[in-house]
């Protein structure tokens, strides 16, 4: 049996765009082709192996963790799968609020939950929900919850990957998909500045 040298993938080579305040951009693909690597790879999830990200003049995928996290707070993203982004001991106000508490503490705990419950409000879910574990809801009402918590620090870059594959029609929000509800906050496609 003879072992092969293991072969390097690159999952998305060659892409570049520019995006401006206010535009949107769809990124298409068939399974498999990168979408998701080149989202998570501009978040800061994955680490990019070549080229530059560019934000505001920034090169993110050169930064230091310590570096990005001051961009961090302008740049969200909503995932694929919200049950696998969501932490499970946790409270929904809690998964919300986190981006909020970590990048802006000095705002008060009353302005905090205030901004939660009218985040939940918007994105089609009842706030007084607010103390309930994401094991609770749908599949779609988790995606909602994965929309309210990136909203929340009001993004100048949104990122969403695939924010309607889980989104139950029926679930609040009277049966709005999700671009429709991020739309409103500033938010509408699969790369977003607002």
């Amino acid at each position: 049996m003879a072992l092969t040298k293991p072969q390097k993938l690159h999952a998305v080579n060659g892409i570049s765009f520019d995006l401006a305040p206010g535009q949107c951009l769809g990124v298409v693909g068939e399974s498999g082709s990168g979408k998701s690597t080149l989202a998570r790879a501009i978040v800061g999830t994955v680490p990019s192996s070549h080229g530059r990200i560019m934000f505001e003049g920034h090169d993110l995928a050169s930064m230091s963790p310590s570096a990005r996290r001051v961009h961090r707070k302008d740049v969200q993203m909503i995932f694929q799968d919200p049950l696998a982004a969501l932490n499970p001991r946790m409270t929904v106000g809690d998964i919300i609020a986190e981006p909020l508490i970590t990048h802006e503490p000095k705002v008060p705990r009353a302005e905090v939950r205030r901004r939660v419950q009218a985040l939940m409000e918007r994105v089609g879910l009842l706030p007084n929900l607010v103390n309930r574990y994401p094991h609770e809801f749908s599949g779609g009402q988790c995606q909602r919850i994965g929309i309210a918590r990136a909203l929340i620090l009001k993004p100048k870059l949104l990122i969403c990957d695939e924010p309607v594959s889980a989104l139950d029609v029926g679930a609040g929000a009277g049966g709005q998909p999700a671009p429709r509800i991020a739309a409103r906050h500033g938010a509408v496609d699969d790369i977003h500045r607002a």
